[in-house]
């Protein structure tokens, strides 16, 4: 009998320390194999007893009550391609940097254009916690310290230019490929001139295109909340 309540009043206190957080997650970019891992993300974690939603841009493939999905029209009405398969993405590499980059840009513009996004951040909902993919999404970090939350940096691909220098990854361009591009860590002396290169144009890009751009959306939404601080003058 003593064992019995001792289990008992056991399972209570685990039962009463359990909590359950409100989560949010950010996956605007628009790419299908990252909406799913998002998806699968908030099925695990509303599975859990998490109270979740998600923003993404893409439809659902079928209703859910598990958690709330912000889904952004927007960003889908401007990539109506949403079968494109990135692994077969032909454009030369150089190309790429450029196109992802933009691809990036556009759809955090577009995702602080969404109605349903804008009354969430007015509504100044209390999460526990942000998730959000960071490639090529830099304006987002605002999000997390607009809502006062702390944030995770997720990121389905590899170790790259795009997301080291924001987790503090060393990119060494003579012993490290570009995603990008067809080597491996054994290189020739082309080859690595190559890669040289290419790490240079991400970092002109980064600091000439993609962050000026992301430091304009910001500076609309944000400055009047005396929140915002330049992200290329921050990397810098």
């Amino acid at each position: 009998m003593l064992g019995k309540s001792i289990i008992l009043l056991f399972t209570a206190f685990l039962i009463g320390n359990t909590k359950c957080a409100r989560i949010l997650l950010l996956f605007n970019f628009p790419s299908k194999s990252m909406h799913l891992a998002a998806v699968s993300m908030a099925e695990i974690l509303a599975e859990k007893g998490h109270n979740v939603t998600m923003v993404t841009s893409y439809k659902l493939s079928k209703p859910t009550t598990q958690f709330k999905h912000i889904f952004l029209h927007e960003v889908a009405d401007v990539f109506e391609d949403d079968t494109m398969n990135y692994y077969e993405y032909n454009e030369h590499p150089y190309k790429q940097v450029y196109g992802f980059n933009l691809m990036g840009f556009l759809s955090s513009e577009k995702m602080f254009q969404n109605s349903e996004f804008q009354q969430l951040l007015k509504s100044h909902q209390k999460f526990d916690l942000a998730i959000m993919e960071i490639v090529f999404t830099e304006s987002l970090l605002y999000v997390a310290q607009y809502l006062n939350v702390p944030l995770i940096l997720y990121t389905s691909v590899d170790a790259s230019a795009w997301s080291n220098y924001l987790v503090g990854n060393p990119t060494n361009p003579s012993c490290a490929a570009d995603v990008l591009l067809p080597y491996s860590n054994e290189m020739t002396f082309f080859q690595r001139l190559d890669n040289t290169l290419m790490h240079t144009v991400n970092q002109l890009y980064q600091h000439f295109f993609t962050l000026p751009n992301h430091d304009r959306i910001t500076k609309n939404i944000f400055q009047e909340h005396q929140i915002f601080q330049s992200i290329t003058k921050t990397h810098r």
